[in-house]
Order: C-alpha cells, then sequence, then structure tokens
C-alpha cells in the first residue's frame, strides 16, 4: 500500500515539474509548443490523479501512459536541439515517473 501512495504523490507533482517545464520551455526559446504541451500534460495528469482517489490503479496507468507520450516528446525535442536543458532534463524527469506509475500500478493488494 505504501507504494501505491507513493506513486499518487508523484502523480500529485508530476504535473507541476510538466508546467514548470512548459514554462522554462516558453521563456528560455519562446517556445509556445512547449508551453501548451507543459499546461496541457499538466491538466490531464492533475484530473488522473483526481482519478486516483476512487480507481488509484486505472489513475497510475494513465499517469504512465502520459509521462511516456511526454517522454517521446521530450526525447525528440531533445535529439533536434542536442542541449540536455530543459527537454533532456524533463525527459529524464518523465522517464523517472513513468517508472514509478507502472511499480505502483502493479503493486499487489495486501
Amino acid at each position: 500500500m505504501v507504494v501505491l501512495e507513493f506513486g499518487r504523490w508523484t502523480l500529485l507533482v508530476y504535473p507541476f515539474l510538466m508546467l514548470l517545464g512548459g514554462i522554462l520551455g516558453y521563456a528560455s526559446k519562446r517556445s509556445v509548443p512547449s508551453l501548451i504541451a507543459g499546461v496541457g500534460s499538466a491538466i490531464v495528469l492533475l484530473a488522473t490523479y483526481a482519478l486516483t482517489r476512487s480507481q488509484p490503479r486505472t489513475g497510475l496507468w494513465i499517469g504512465a501512459v502520459v509521462g511516456a507520450m511526454m517522454f517521446v516528446s521530450l526525447w525528440m525535442r531533445y535529439q533536434k536541439s542536442g542541449t540536455f536543458y530543459p527537454a533532456g532534463l524533463f525527459g529524464v524527469v518523465s522517464v523517472v515517473a513513468v517508472l514509478i506509475f507502472l511499480v505502483a500500478a502493479l503493486q499487489r493488494e495486501g
């Protein structure tokens, strides 16, 4: 149960990190797509966190899918720019979040 709760808390923090990444991407490069992706993913992830209150595993699975999608997008930006910050850094954050969500979702009850 501790792992499941850790996954839920991670799902509460991760959207704010994605929002921060979008804001930093916009501030540093005036990248509107970064801002839209950051805001959009944060909204979806916060809704997913709310879902974990009634259906924790479903919410964690959705969080893992959204996180994987963010990783792919950020990885492509990192490959294009060749700079680790901000796309590479937030890509790593996404991979860590996805792993936490998956471990928590697969945790057995009891």
